[in-house]
């Protein structure tokens, strides 16, 4: 039997698997090279928090299986578990025009008093190996869970564990001591990662001696977390560093970044500073994940970083001066803001980026109806009024050394503003939308063309938030459940109509969260405005109004004011 046949099975047993997977010693107690002496109780548990010789503690990982504390287990489908999965919560990822909420998940198990078969390697020699409970002893031997990896698979009573489908991947935040039977283990998905992470690292890095503010040599107490040549800050002044002797930073150039060269004074204390050159900004993205967020390649679809990238090809670079501490999270969502993107931990379990395209050719879309996929009376639409603004106001050029959100802390600033949607004809009133962008800089890069990329970037972000963009709440069958969050679909419902009362029909919407419930899946889909894509043409191309879908796609023929037959007007937009 297949996990899709059991789905859509009348009657069924459903089984979770939950794998915990913690660090575990690859050594045998007493047995070169682990040099640890005793027997009996007085030996570890293969873990670095009881071992007893840590200079040769070698780190491999244990996987502790665990099955639903409801089913019997039949160990021919499904071995080594133990059953204790009592109730698995999860709460989907859910992409927030352009933030994300990171999915989680909360998982009940019970606990009772336990043998430690297959947990204690030492089993045979201890005094009284039964005592205590499972989770009580676990959580003595094992107090660094936390960041440790995390699977849940779901399946049925009469499938094999190969058939079951994993339903989530990351990472243990907090594991809760037992209480009445009861523990909780509280996880989150690899994107929760970057709000942990800060950079750059703090380090105890002082200074040794009085310097003036033309020195080229700097004496420090501690270089060892610095890189071979780099940047640091004493006070309100970055200095560049080529080389390091000894303790001492040689080579400095001061003042660097347009700070000023000044006087610091013995034991003033040192930042490292992280410089990222001008590269494209889904490099930038993928090396934040990886190397300052330490996310495992693995979990990144690489393809979709790759395809944004290629179609962003004429893009401009990005680089910024980080010289203060500040989240992975932060650093890495401003990027996805200016790429115009969304970014999300997919059903896939990979971290995945796409385009804000609607309306892109290449792409097939699933349809939904009313009639042959949304579930009679589970749709609703909420109109996300407060999701509305009128004003897009960029401030970049950041000063070094300043702080984030200040308009005097950045030399230049673009706006673009809806005048006809501030009017009292239509909403009266302006709502801004600000944007602190560290990431561009006239300097190493042609100011016409960041300006240009600038301009063009709130235009179309102006677009999309000229009038709310409603959300749609619905439930599907087991047969549409293939819909994936970030993908586009094209929805036909009576929920929202036209002025004449028309039902729309075959919409752009954008899925946003993804929820299952048994064999019914729960959607929230994003409503995109149309865009209408102007183009001088040839005559024998049909207007708009008259085009397919498909052929809406790729934009058509106007006036040369880049208007349409019926006078609506088209968006054009050039890098």
């Amino acid at each position: 039997m297949s996990y899709a046949t059991e789905l859509a099975a009348i009657s069924r047993t459903p089984v979770y698997l939950v794998v915990l997977t913690l660090d575990y010693c690859d050594e045998v107690f007493g047995a070169a090279p682990c040099a640890a002496v005793g027997s009996g109780d007085a030996k570890c548990f293969n873990t670095y928090p009881t071992c007893k010789d840590k200079a040769n503690y070698n780190k491999i990982t244990k996987d502790y299986r665990f099955s639903s504390a409801d089913v019997p287990v039949n160990q021919t489908l499904l071995e080594n578990v133990r059953p204790y999965v009592q109730s698995v919560t999860p709460l989907p990822t859910e992409i927030t025009d352009n933030i994300t909420v990171a999915g989680s998940v909360t998982i009940e198990f019970l606990d009772e008093p336990d043998t430690d078969i297959g947990i204690d390697p030492y089993y045979d020699g201890r005094t009284d190996p039964t005592r205590g409970t499972f989770w009580r002893k676990l959580l003595a031997r094992n107090p660094n869970y936390r960041k440790r990896q995390v699977r849940i698979y779901q399946g049925f009573d009469n499938i094999d564990e190969v058939d079951y489908e994993q339903i989530f991947e990351g990472w243990i935040d907090n594991i809760s001591h037992p209480q009445g039977g009861i523990v909780t283990v509280e996880a989150n998905d690899w994107l929760a990662v970057l709000a942990e992470k800060e950079i750059p690292e703090e380090y105890d890095i002082k200074l040794v001696t009085d310097i003036e503010s033309d020195s080229v040599n700097i004496p420090v107490t501690d270089e060892t977390n610095l890189d071979p040549s780099g940047y640091i800050r004493m006070g309100d002044e970055i200095i560049y560093y080529a080389s390091i002797n000894g303790n001492t930073l040689e080579g400095c150039e001061r003042g660097y970044f347009n700070t000023v060269a000044e006087e610091h004074s013995a034991d003033e204390k040192i930042l490292k500073v992280i410089y990222f050159a001008p590269q494209s900004g889904y490099d930038l993205i993928y090396d934040l994940l990886t190397t300052y967020a330490g996310i495992d390649a693995a979990y990144i679809d690489a393809t979709s970083f790759t395809t944004a990238k290629d179609f962003d090809c004429y893009s401009v670079l990005f680089s910024a001066i980080i010289d203060e501490r500040i989240d992975v999270w932060t650093l890495v969502f401003e990027l996805v803001d200016l790429l115009s993107c969304k970014m999300w931990q997919g059903e896939d379990l990979k971290i995945t980026i796409a385009k804000n395209l609607p309306n892109n050719p290449i792409r097939s879309y699933r349809s939904l109806t009313d009639a042959d996929n949304i579930i009679i009376d589970s749709d609703s639409i909420d109109q996300r009024g407060d999701s509305r603004y009128s004003k897009v106001t960029m401030y970049w050029d950041k000063m070094a050394c300043t702080s984030d959100e200040e308009m005097a802390n950045y030399r230049r600033n673009n706006t673009v503003e809806d005048g006809d949607g501030n009017s009292a004809n239509y909403y009266g009133e302006t709502v801004e939308k600000a944007i602190w962008c560290r990431w561009l800089r006239p300097d190493y890069m042609d100011e016409e063309k960041v300006t240009r990329f600038i301009d063009n970037l709130l235009k179309r972000i102006l677009r999309l938030g000229k009038h709310p963009m409603p959300t749609m709440n619905m439930e599907l069958e087991l047969k549409d459940s293939g819909i994936k969050t970030g993908e586009y679909v094209r929805i036909s419902t009576d929920q929202i109509v036209d002025p004449l009362g028309a039902s729309i029909s075959n919409h752009c919407f954008q899925i946003v969260r993804r929820e299952q419930r048994d064999t019914q899946f729960t959607y929230k889909a994003l409503k995109y405005p149309l865009n209408k894509i102007a183009f001088m043409c040839a005559t024998t191309v049909p207007e708009y109004s008259s085009a397919s879908i498909d052929q809406k796609e790729y934009g058509f023929q106007c006036n040369t004011a880049l208007t349409f037959a019926d006078g609506t007007t088209s968006i054009y937009f050039t890098y």
